[in-house]
């Protein structure tokens, strides 16, 4: 008889707040008939809200949408938005203003400084694992939750008589496989990295509701910013990742 892997998932809530884990049992059916059993336990940072759903999607106390990817990570379903800044900040820098837009006119600094303090918040409040924290994408998860968005799903070129219009309301378009909106278009998006090494210039990525051009507009595309600008069309997306 050929050995079998059977996996189940229990959940098991711990007594500390931040703690939510599931125990995984591995059966492995051996050949004199025996069953071999191996038991894992892992942390969900995804289920240690208390608005947690299915499929590893949460909601943290500030209202941003958080999605599990494979590898370890969840990332924002929504490019971070004016009210979700304002709330963390007490302060709204964008052009366009309106409470679902996507903040913009953020430069790098003002970006890592929002998820440091979100960090602090909801460590406070008991709904972030230990090991987690909030940041700003590396290129590496970007290239993987960009997933399949494409151009016809993207907020780009918006303009009328020359006159600009702005980004659109978060989660306008439809979403890529992974139900993320606007990886593609509304905000160029604020990467970790630098754009080369030892280089203080940063990346942005994505593309934006200001850009019409084939190259910008490339998934490829790699814009190459000093941390210190601002503008109407740079934005930022979150993650919960481990602590770097």
């Amino acid at each position: 008889m050929r050995p079998s892997l059977l996996r189940h998932k229990l959940k098991l809530e711990l007594q500390t707040p931040a703690s939510v884990w599931f125990r995984s049992e591995f059966k492995l059916q051996l050949a004199s008939g025996g069953v071999l059993v191996l038991i894992a336990w892992s942390a969900n940072a995804a289920l240690a809200a208390d608005r947690s759903g299915p499929d590893g999607i949460f909601t943290n106390t500030i209202g941003m949408v958080m999605v599990q990817m494979p590898g370890s990570y969840w990332v924002g379903k929504f490019e971070a938005t004016q009210k979700e800044y304002e709330a963390v900040t007490g302060k709204n820098p964008s052009k366009f203003k309106a409470e679902r837009n996507p903040v913009e006119r953020v430069n790098w600094h003002d970006a890592m400084a929002f998820c440091r303090e979100l960090t602090r918040r909801e460590k406070d409040a008991g709904t972030l694992p230990a090991g987690f924290v909030y940041s700003l994408p590396t290129e590496k998860q970007w290239d993987q939750f960009v997933g399949d968005a494409n151009l016809d799903d993207a907020v780009t070129g918006r303009f009328a008589d020359g006159k600009p219009l702005g980004p659109l309301e978060v989660g306008s378009r439809k979403p890529n496989q992974f139900g993320l909106h606007d990886v593609r278009g509304n905000a160029w998006e604020w990467c970790l990295d630098a754009f080369m090494p030892n280089s203080h210039w940063k990346v942005l990525r994505g593309g934006a509701w200001s850009v019409s051009g084939p190259d910008n507009l490339a998934v490829s595309a790699r814009l190459n910013v000093e941390p210190e600008t601002a503008y109407e069309f740079y934005g930022f997306r979150c993650v919960l990742t481990p602590e770097r």
